[in-house]
């Protein structure tokens, strides 16, 4: 199965501070390799503009963040310890 999302993050500016707007997505994918496990892979990236200061951008303050999981993830009932 394959999953995905997007998003759009804005702030209002507040005292002369515009924290800049984000965008950003989620692609995944799942795979059930038996009835009891199943795996997740996921790339979650976004973009964030550079904070304005009355108006003066600061250099260096926006970003992209990403990120890449890959687990194993048990479906079935929990061990049991002996």
């Amino acid at each position: 199965m394959f999953v995905g999302s997007a998003f759009y993050l804005t702030s209002f500016e507040k005292g002369g501070v515009d924290w800049g707007d984000e965008i950003g997505f989620l692609l995944g994918s799942l795979l059930a390799s038996s009835p009891e496990t199943s795996l997740r892979f996921f790339l979650n990236q976004s973009f964030a503009n550079e904070v304005e200061v009355d108006g003066q951008e600061i250099p260096g303050s926006g970003a992209v963040f990403a990120r890449f999981t890959v687990r194993p993830r048990p479906t079935g009932p929990p061990c049991k310890s002996a």
